[in-house]
């Protein structure tokens, strides 16, 4: 490491303490579809149905027009399924009013393109695929704009539905999940030069690997947890809710990490790329105990937060730049004179406008010192400096004293 010149914003120079607490949480059917196009020709699934090439799931009823013939049963067959017709590509409906159980469906032969898939009532519904070589394409096709997987609320709920198919965008996706449930996606995704969009109130888990180049977006309130390694390169941002990085790799290729709100929560060390730069623009960037960290640089644009957790952390950024806005460092527990169990460390020199600006919530203590090793701690508090100034008299006044006193003497 180089030598970092300590920097001081302030006339007073005395060590505080600091703490970032990291861990490591590692995690880790019957049906048949239906179809529905107001095209007068029908791709596979026959007849008029409620709107532009829109297919609906129906366990081989014949209630809808995607109506597989006994052979594909449970099946999703190209043969006869979703296809698209004159560039409007299928929007698929996986609803509770024509099924009345969990559905398994299972894709066999080839890939299928899809505009959409919705998913709608109490009946849990696994998509999966019989050669675990085909794949889920989303494109918007001739409407253009972006594909979305939709979890709608209904007067049922929604349940816990799963993915077990590789999917690739063709164009933006937005996951958008209106229930508290929890859907996961357990195949690969192929960002393809796309985003990503979760808008979730419940649980969305990734658990395989997100390849590509793309981005991530996370927004509304709920949680998305990334609990497979991933090799996308492209940036990841935060606007509200929580996104748990719950693999050693769960961004390990990232350019950029932007926390524009909520919170973005490291639960194992070295999860994020150490060549990532993070922005840090109004939300929290929380370590868990235990849990180490190693990036490129660290900017501040707007107030936020590193929250540590219990146990022995380092955080540790190569550079460290203030745009605006406060930095607080929340339940931090390290020593005044650096090494302690909690370090934060910049490997280059930080500006004062940085050091003043940086908060510490456990202390209520404002401004940082950076100690030639780069870690940063507290200000002394009014009182310690008052008291050292204080013994620092009495030693003085002594010391006078005695003087004074052997010189009469002689």
């Amino acid at each position: 490491m180089s030598t970092v010149t300590p920097q001081n914003p302030f006339p007073l120079s005395f060590l505080g303490a600091f703490k970032l607490s990291l861990a490591c949480v590692l995690l880790a059917m019957p049906g048949a579809l239906v179809a529905s196009s107001s095209s007068s020709t029908s791709g596979g699934g026959g007849g008029g149905g409620s709107g532009d090439g829109e297919w609906y799931w129906d366990n081989d009823t014949g209630n809808r027009d995607w109506d597989l013939n006994s052979t594909d049963d449970n099946n999703w067959d190209s043969n006869d399924n979703p296809t698209t017709i004159g560039g409007v590509t299928p929007k698929v409906f996986f609803t509770d009013d024509y099924v009345g159980s969990d559905q398994f469906i299972d894709f066999k032969i080839d890939s299928q393109v899809v505009h959409s898939m919705t998913f709608r009532g109490k009946y849990k519904y696994t998509i999966d695929d019989t050669y675990n070589d085909e794949e889920i394409v989303f494109d918007s096709g001739v409407g253009g704009g972006s594909s979305y997987i939709n979890i709608e609320a209904s007067a049922w709920g929604s349940d816990n539905h799963e993915i077990w198919v590789e999917m690739t965008l063709n164009n933006d996706l937005e996951i958008n999940q209106e229930v508290n449930r929890d859907f996961r996606i357990r195949d690969q995704i192929n960002l393809n030069n796309n985003t990503l969009t979760f808008n979730n109130v419940g649980t969305v888990r990734t658990q395989d690997d997100i390849t590509g180049t793309g981005n991530l977006v996370k927004n509304n309130t709920g949680t998305v947890k990334i609990q497979g390694a991933t090799t996308f390169t492209g940036d990841v941002t935060v606007n509200a809710g929580t996104m748990k990085l719950q693999h050693h790799d769960s961004l390990e290729e990232v350019s950029n990490v932007i926390v524009n709100g909520g919170t973005l929560l490291e639960e194992c060390s070295f999860a994020i790329n150490d060549d990532a730069n993070m922005i840090l623009a109004g939300g929290t960037y929380e370590l868990a105990g235990g849990v180490d960290e190693t990036m490129n640089s660290l900017t501040l644009t707007d107030d936020s937060t590193i929250k540590l957790g219990s146990g022995n952390n380092t955080l540790t950024y190569e550079s460290g730049t203030h745009s605006s806005g406060m930095l607080t460092i929340d339940n931090w527990d390290g020593l005044g004179t650096g090494g302690g169990n909690d370090q934060v460390i910049f490997n280059t020199t930080l500006s004062s406008d940085f050091l003043s600006n940086v908060h510490w919530a456990d202390q209520g203590i404002t401004g940082a010192v950076q100690l030639g090793t780069g870690e940063i701690v507290p200000i002394p508090e009014p009182a310690t400096m008052f008291m050292g100034f204080g013994v620092f008299s009495i030693a003085v006044r002594d010391f006078l004293r005695r003087r004074k006193s052997a010189v009469s003497d002689s």
